[in-house]
């Protein structure tokens, strides 16, 4: 015997919220009032159970929220992107726009020369590689930022000085809080150069 699908509440919550669950449940309302029936209320009582017994559990219906769902994921996205590139400076919008003018001409041409009104999914994904031009440009900016606000040669200074404080050290507990400041300085140099290398590798990657 085949089993039913179970009901997801996530489905379930939606189905409520369909505007025709609501106004089927206001039309029996409104048949009751105008009646002075309690009939229709029991007949919407029914309804409503045979709706959200079956339409919840249906296959279809669950892709169709599926897709409102990636949708609404879709939008949230493309929202929060145009958003980020407000942010860019002039020459990086200009960028971004001119690949952007330049994936919609190829899809353009595509539908154009071919006579297709769908664009295929393997060049569909020029989306994405726009997508991720402007995550990776985005991600550079951040970095070069933070770059900037780092003082390297002040940091290196201290450790120089830090260094010779451990050299001069009186005694040894001197020594062990020197050795743990020298040691603190290092890893931000550390830290510091390795931003610095991968900036450059971004640099290199937006070339």
């Amino acid at each position: 015997m085949t089993q039913r699908p179970k009901i997801d509440t996530q489905y379930l919550v939606e189905a409520l919220k369909e505007p025709v669950n609501f106004w089927g449940i206001a039309g029996f309302a409104v048949a009751a009032a105008y009646t002075q029936s309690i009939i229709p209320l029991g007949a919407a009582l029914v309804a409503e159970s045979l709706y959200l017994a079956t339409v919840p559990a249906s296959t279809l219906y669950r892709k169709v929220i599926d897709k409102r769902a990636k949708d609404r994921l879709r939008k949230l996205r493309e929202y929060r992107r145009e958003a980020m590139i407000k942010s860019f400076d002039p020459r990086e919008i200009e960028a971004v726009n001119y690949l952007k003018w330049l994936k919609q001409q190829i899809y353009d041409n595509y539908k154009k020369f071919t006579g297709s009104r769908e664009i295929p999914a393997n060049l569909q994904t020029l989306d994405q590689r726009w997508e991720d031009f402007v995550d990776l440009l985005d991600v550079y900016r951040r970095r070069k930022n933070h770059l900037r606000s780092i003082n390297r040669q002040a940091v290196q200074n201290q450790l120089t000085q830090a260094e010779r404080a451990i050299e001069n050290a009186l005694d040894d507990r001197a020594r062990r809080v020197q050795q743990a400041n020298a040691e603190i300085l290092k890893r931000r140099l550390a830290a510091f150069i390795e931003l610095e290398r991968s900036v450059k590798l971004v640099e290199g990657q937006l070339q």
